[in-house]
């Protein structure tokens, strides 16, 4: 029960001060001071020059995909698929796997 005339007696006083609050913003008014917001427009975009650009643009020819001719066979075609994956890349840094142990007979 305390609990309860406790959370009046907080409830009664945030009333009474708000009263007192509006109150006395009714019978001493003040003069708010307008202040002017700048203008955050951005500058008008004015280029006196051309823009070129220091380098020419390279186009480089499409190459045609290689085509497979794939059997029946899925381990024929595995191996077809990669011979061609391999011939199609190269190697652009090869490490020594030092955290793996290596299991030569």
């Amino acid at each position: 029960m305390a609990n309860r005339r406790g959370d009046a007696i907080y409830l009664g006083l945030l009333i009474v001060v708000s009263a007192i609050g509006f109150l006395a913003s009714r019978l001493w008014p003040h003069e708010a001071k307008v202040r002017e917001l700048p203008d955050f427009s951005p500058p008008p975009l004015e280029i006196e020059l051309a823009i070129e650009l220091p380098f020419e643009i390279t186009r480089f020819e499409i190459r045609e995909p290689p085509t497979l001719m794939l059997s029946d066979k899925m381990p024929t075609a595995l191996s077809q698929v990669r011979s061609a994956l391999l011939e199609s890349s190269k190697p652009v840094e090869i490490r020594p796997i030092r955290s793996l142990a290596s299991l030569d007979d």
